[in-house]
């Protein structure tokens, strides 16, 4: 599965503790998140991801799969998605909603595609 590298804010809660930080890549499996102090691996992670252009959180479950602590550019985990549950569908159970995977995947295309031209035509004299 591809990832990219997106950084939003991210809020998680592990072993107890909650932290405020930002992600590093994101894919439709999993999410890479800075962190100072990871939790462990194999530690269950639950997070607030505040994607960019959504009016609320996507709420997802973790496991924490790789973990690194050390230097601050390189510390952080990175967790497979157990559960996304999207307080927007819950919200409305008329509209229906597209599960994170979906918008994650739009998000990595829309990301490596290449900007529009915009080519602008001069009128002949």
């Amino acid at each position: 599965m591809p990832s990219a590298s997106f950084v939003f804010p991210v809020r998680y809660v592990s072993e107890g503790v909650a932290v405020q930080t930002t992600s590093r890549e994101l894919s439709p499996l999993g999410i890479a998140v800075r962190s100072l102090s990871p939790p462990q691996v194999g530690a269950r992670v639950s997070m607030a991801l505040y994607l960019p252009n959504a009016a609320l959180p996507e709420v997802a479950i973790g496991r924490v799969s790789v973990a690194r602590a050390g230097a601050p550019l390189e510390s952080g985990f990175w967790a497979d998605f157990i559960v996304v549950c999207r307080p927007a569908a819950m919200a409305s159970s008329v509209l229906p909603v597209p599960a994170l995977p979906t918008m994650v995947t739009s998000l990595i295309s829309s990301d490596s595609a290449p900007p529009a031209s915009s080519s602008t035509s001069t009128p002949s004299t």
